[in-house]
């Protein structure tokens, strides 16, 4: 993911934009610029097998280049079912807010 993309530094804008074709290039800025979306999953498990699984929560992850030190940074929110938000820097660290980290798992759609 390349992050948020400027109008600016489309390099067909250098020579202008019809404004009927508007619409297509703000349809490719979104497009390109979107979050990723992840579920957050608890496992319960018995020794090595799977007796249950559960959707506890949902997440965002945004990129976006911060112009000031010229990098991208990601920046998670997250929504948990049984109540609360959290805004974190990496996706990996939701595991962090549960007890059991290691029987959590982020699956990505």
């Amino acid at each position: 993911m390349s992050g948020l993309r400027r109008l600016d530094d489309l390099e067909f804008l250098r020579h202008g934009w019809p404004l009927v074709e508007m619409p297509e290039l703000l349809s490719k800025l979104v497009t390109d610029s979107a979050p990723r979306r992840f579920a957050i999953c608890a496992l319960e498990l018995a020794g090595d097998r799977l007796t249950d699984a559960a959707i506890v929560g949902w997440g965002l992850e945004f990129r976006y280049v911060d112009e000031d030190l010229e990098d991208e940074q990601t920046e998670v929110l997250v929504d948990l079912i049984a109540g609360g938000m959290a805004r974190l820097s990496t996706a990996d660290s939701v595991r962090r807010l549960f007890p059991e980290p290691e029987n959590v798992r982020l699956v990505w759609c």
